[in-house]
């Protein structure tokens, strides 16, 4: 299944995030020692944008109304960072998902 939005900033405050440039993601370690590797595959519109530089995923977390699109979370190599405002984009972006154990 696809994470909330609250499971997304769970593993944006709880994990540690060691950016690989030479596979261009990050490896998200948990406090467990597990981990997941997020690489930087940019999103989709009319063509491939942003690919090895920023990483988009959904969260299964929808807008207020249907239009109003579903929440994400980015990670960018540029500063390094992880957005966790969780800007509403439209679902028709192609933006990666990264499913989680039930």
């Amino acid at each position: 299944r696809m994470p909330t939005k609250e499971e997304q900033n769970e593993l944006k405050e709880r994990c540690e995030w060691v950016f690989v440039s030479q596979k261009v993601g990050c490896k998200v370690i948990g406090p467990n020692g597990n981990f997941i590797f997020l690489p930087f595959a940019g999103y989709m519109d009319d063509e491939r944008y942003q690919d090895g530089f920023i990483g988009y995923y959904w969260s299964s977390s929808c807008g207020y109304s249907d239009d109003e699109g579903a929440f994400h979370i980015y990670i960018t190599a540029i500063n390094k960072g992880i957005d966790s405002d969780y800007y509403l984009y439209g679902r028709c972006y192609g933006h990666s998902v990264r499913a989680v154990c039930p």
